[in-house]
Order: C-alpha cells, then sequence, then structure tokens
C-alpha cells in the first residue's frame, strides 16, 4: 500500500480517477469545520489542482476529463449538481431542484448524467440530459 494524501487528522476520500487514468479527484474533509474540498493529484500524490472555495463531495468527472462534477452548496444553493474545469474555472450550476441529490456520473458518450435522487418514495435513479451542458 502507497499512501499519497497524509494530512494530519483530515480526511482523503471519494476518489474517482480521470478518465485518461492520469489524474486522481478526490474530497478533502476538514472536521473541524465540516468543510469539503474537492482536490485532483497525479498517481505520485502531486497537487495538480487544489479548490479550496468550493465546498463539494460525490465528485465525478466528465466523459472526456475536461470538467468535474459534484454536489454542493456553492452559489447560495442547497444540495446541488455542479460542474467546474479540471483547472478550477467555469464554476457551473446543473441542476435547480431541492430534492437531496448524490452521486452525479456522466455517460461514456458525455450526453447524459445519473444521479441518485431522494423523494417521498425513498432513493431512485435519474437520468438528465447533458447537451446543453
Amino acid at each position: 500500500l502507497n499512501n499519497i494524501t497524509e494530512y494530519d487528522k483530515f480526511s482523503s476520500n471519494h476518489p474517482k480517477v480521470s478518465p485518461n487514468g492520469k489524474l486522481i479527484a478526490y474530497t478533502y474533509e476538514n472536521p473541524f469545520d465540516n468543510s469539503k474540498e474537492l482536490k485532483i493529484i497525479n498517481w505520485y500524490g502531486e497537487a495538480v489542482e487544489d479548490f479550496p472555495n468550493i465546498n463539494g463531495k460525490h465528485i465525478s468527472w466528465d466523459a472526456n476529463g475536461l470538467k468535474i462534477l459534484f454536489i454542493s452548496d456553492a452559489l447560495e444553493s442547497k444540495n446541488e449538481i455542479f460542474s467546474v474545469w479540471k483547472d478550477g474555472t467555469h464554476l457551473q450550476q446543473i441542476t435547480k431542484c431541492h430534492n437531496y441529490k448524490s452521486y452525479p456520473a456522466v455517460s461514456a458518450d458525455g450526453k447524459k448524467i445519473s444521479i441518485s435522487l431522494k423523494t417521498d418514495n425513498g432513493w431512485d435513479i435519474y437520468i438528465i440530459p447533458f447537451e446543453d451542458y
């Protein structure tokens, strides 16, 4: 085993490998303020990009590896799906509904997003067209 995210008293979890296999995006959790930052590293643990101002979780790469999708309360929203380019620019809100969402995943052709969505009947999986994003 090779630990590539050794941070004292912080949690690094939910790693997602980029489509080209060169990068790893993950959530970095601070237990003192409950913030969840997004980070991108290479296979040696070297930082490629940090997103310190984005409190996000449930990371997923888009099909071509240029964007990261995640769940966040950014832009005064509540638990919505956002995307951001892997260089930290172009933050964009994808969903606008009040249901609790988790684990967005982009289809291989980049045209759809699957998500888990909590409704009055429990959790179900939904598909969102992604062509407009």
